[in-house]
């Protein structure tokens, strides 16, 4: 992990800043949705949390690639060896129906491959990480 320690440290950050985000808007009962091309829900929490989430990353390996459900995809990732995963709201329809039961997704793929990855749930204060080979954790 020793190689990789400071991307998983900022993967759980990023999915810390996010899932405080998602959890002022929930608190507040800010659930209205709209709908993307898929008919899938879109809140001002996913987008919010995106923003958080890529500024971080952005900043903290400013050449990397990065694929997020929420941003256009221009395809330049594609030249990139290490690109960043995102889902910032993983099941926005529980959270608008206020169940409680969603998390952010932040993971690092390097040359194709999985390579760590966290998982946030706001509701719940959990946080789960995994490095390639070294097993995952909460």
């Amino acid at each position: 992990m020793r190689d990789l320690q400071k991307e998983l440290e900022i993967a759980c950050e990023a999915c810390s800043r996010a899932g405080a985000v998602v959890r002022r808007h929930y608190e507040r009962g800010e659930t209205a949705a709209t709908l993307k091309p898929d008919r899938s829900p879109l809140t001002e929490a996913d987008l919010a949390a995106n923003d958080e989430i890529l500024a971080l990353l952005r900043e903290s390996f400013p050449s990397d690639g990065i694929l997020s459900e929420e941003t256009a995809d221009d395809g330049s990732r594609l030249t990139k060896s290490r690109v960043w995963i995102v889902d910032p709201l993983d099941g926005t329809r529980d959270f608008v129906e206020r169940s409680g039961d969603f998390a952010v997704h932040v993971g690092l793929a390097i040359e194709g491959q999985p390579r760590l990855g966290a998982v946030y749930k706001p509701i719940g204060d959990e946080l789960y990480w995994a490095v390639a080979g070294e097993g995952a954790y909460v």
